[in-house]
């Protein structure tokens, strides 16, 4: 049900609240539709310098606040599975119904067996946010539509091509 999809203790995530409407308020978009919202939650992420990719989490955290308040509220360091929480649940402070969908992106297409090859390390994280019908632009829908809206994918996590060296999207097919 959409309305679960909603759901965010807003006790526990006062400062990831907070840091959602002030990215909005920046780009004055607090009365804005959810997907102007959305997409400005998503670029939020994108600012230079103002978050880091990292797999390297070895850092001190304050224990007494959730990982991902810690995340937007503190350090500004993690990998995609950080990003993606921390969006889909600005999305929900802000009233969008949200999820977090974990999955691969990237691989190497085999030309000699005619496959793709995908790794562990190909895994990813992204957000689907619920749009309501006619709220985002046809050219921009990719997928199926219902009365009522679809899911509209956003990938908030900076410069996502670096979890992919071209050194080893160049030889992952020579390791196997």
């Amino acid at each position: 049900e959409l309305s679960d999809l909603k759901a965010v203790d807003l006790e526990r995530f006062s400062r990831l609240a907070e840091a959602a409407a002030e990215a909005l308020r920046k780009e004055g978009l607090e009365q804005g539709g959810p997907f102007e919202r959305a997409l400005a939650l998503e670029r939020h992420f994108r600012i230079p310098g103002a978050y880091q990719y990292s797999l390297n989490l070895d850092f001190v955290r304050d224990p007494a606040l959730d990982p991902i308040e810690d995340f937007v509220a503190n350090h500004k360091t993690g990998h995609c599975e950080y990003f993606a929480s921390a969006l889909a649940l600005m999305l929900r402070t802000q009233g969008i119904p949200s999820r977090v969908v974990n999955g691969y992106k990237g691989g190497h297409f085999n030309t000699l067996g005619r496959y793709f090859v995908v790794q562990q390390r190909h895994a990813h994280a992204w957000v689907e946010a619920w749009m309501p019908s006619g709220e985002v632009p046809d050219y921009d829908v990719a997928g199926g539509l219902s009365s009522s809206g679809y899911w509209y994918r956003l990938d908030p996590t900076p410069d996502a091509r670096a979890m992919f060296t071209s050194e080893d999207e160049s030889t992952i097919g020579h390791r196997l």
